[in-house]
């Protein structure tokens, strides 16, 4: 067996034990009606024994949030110690030393510079810390709100979802557009945008009213980028 898959065997099956141990410590608390676990040595030590396993630079997500969860040893900290902190690191250890996939790449980002400037200032101030928080199916909630704002703003009408969108998305003059539309292709700039924008609430604000909570940090910061450049594109049509 080649040396790192040798390394991760082992720390993934560390790591399945440390979860049942989180499992039962939530059991013992709720079946006793304690608050906090008072003595987690065995716990935080096994804990130990898998960091110590971890090469030097390998800094896995949520290893602190584990790490402040063991500390404070309450039945919800070892319920996401199980559910949330673990499975994560797991996606760690599995991905390391391989070339992350194009996926793993774009998920990886975060709101720094690069992404930072594709977006349009009303999606930012809307968006930002929903996504610092991990709250993505509200960030996907925000951005598609300022869309249709600015739609209600520009157009002076009351109407909200897809009639708005219908009502007062066009080509011809004094409708809201995302082109001059003079030309043929203007028009159909406007047209393929109106679709897009239908999309978005069809697609992806309705589902998340109606209960939808998948939604990742790649699918928010594609909604938010593709509502930048609706709103940024919003105009009158010309006389």
């Amino acid at each position: 067996m080649p040396p790192l898959v040798r390394w991760k065997h082992e720390v993934l099956s560390r790591l399945d034990s440390l979860a049942q141990k989180a499992r039962q410590c939530r059991q013992y608390l709720e079946i006793n009606e304690l608050r906090q676990l008072d003595d987690n040595e065995d716990f935080t030590s096994a804990w130990q024994r898998v960091r110590d396993l971890f090469p030097e630079g390998f800094h896995p997500d949520r290893a602190n949030d584990l790490q402040r969860h063991a500390r404070f040893a309450m039945p919800h900290d070892f319920e996401d110690i199980e559910l949330h902190d673990i499975p994560a690191i797991r996606r760690a250890v599995e991905a390391y030393g391989r070339k992350p996939s194009i996926r793993e790449r774009l998920d990886a980002l975060t709101l720094d510079a690069s992404v930072s400037d594709a977006l349009h200032p009303l999606i930012k101030d809307a968006c930002v810390d929903h996504v610092k928080e991990r709250q993505y199916t509200l960030a996907c909630q925000a951005a598609i709100a300022v869309v249709m704002n600015e739609l209600r703003r520009l157009s002076k009408s009351q109407t909200d979802g897809d009639k708005l969108i219908q009502r007062v998305i066009g080509v011809q003059p004094n409708k809201v557009a995302f082109s001059p539309c003079s030309t043929d292709n203007e028009k159909s700039i406007t047209q393929g945008l109106k679709m897009i924008a239908q999309g978005l609430y069809k697609g992806v604000r309705n589902p998340i009213a109606h209960g939808r909570t998948d939604v990742d940090k790649l699918e928010a910061i594609q909604v938010m980028i593709t509502c930048s450049l609706l709103v940024s594109r919003l105009r009158f049509v010309d006389q």
